[in-house]
């Protein structure tokens, strides 16, 4: 629930979920990998969309995700995921996704974080974890039979022009409440009708 709320957004829910978000959010800033590893995220893609990613490759433009990302060390078990959720519907096919998480990035196990059952193999990332696709390969290519995406973190504080950008919307959203910046940030993302339920539902319960 909390992902998909994350994803398309649904601010209502994000809103009374506000206060699990942050703690998440922060027990993940705390928490980090000593060495290098390789993760994997299985995932479902629209095939319109697995096909404009060559042109996303070409440009070497950045990828945002919204949500927060639970990957596995255990790449068979990420293609289970993804081919199972690809039944779901027929206009999407299944993707995994390949990531090198380095050393002393911000991210935790499922274990360490207590609102999940313990499991040394899932990697937990943070909301907002950016990236570049770095090469795509169709299922004709890959033993597995199955779409693969490879990407490239990104680290904001390293990246002076990303960095510069999320000022600059901070900046435009700040407010002396909490609930005033989140109605600035659903107009700037133009989801007016939800901030205008939001208001109605708070001040009218």
């Amino acid at each position: 629930m909390l992902n998909k709320a994350l994803r398309i957004p649904e601010a209502d829910v994000l809103y009374k979920l506000c206060l699990f978000i942050q703690d998440i959010f922060h027990q993940i800033q705390n928490e980090s990998v000593s060495d290098s590893i390789a993760v994997y995220l299985g995932q479902t893609i629209q095939r319109d969309d697995f096909d404009s990613s060559q042109k996303t490759l070409s440009n070497n433009n950045l990828i945002a995700f919204p949500q927060f990302l639970s990957c596995s060390k255990d790449q068979l078990r990420a293609i289970c995921v993804a081919k199972k959720l690809a039944t779901l519907n027929d206009n999407f096919m299944p993707i995994i996704i390949h990531l090198d998480i380095p050393a002393n990035m911000k991210c935790a196990t499922i274990s360490s974080c207590r609102y999940f059952i313990d499991n040394e193999k899932d990697i937990l990332l943070n909301m907002g974890t950016m990236a570049r696709i770095v090469k795509v390969e169709k299922e004709s290519f890959n033993r597995n039979q199955i779409a693969s995406i490879y990407l490239i973190l990104v680290l904001s504080e390293s990246q002076q022009n990303i960095e510069q950008i999320l000022e600059t919307k901070r900046t435009e959203i700040k407010s002396f409440a909490p609930l005033l910046s989140l109605i600035k940030l659903m107009a700037l993302m133009n989801q007016q009708i939800a901030a205008e339920h939001i208001v109605e539902t708070t001040f009218n319960p």
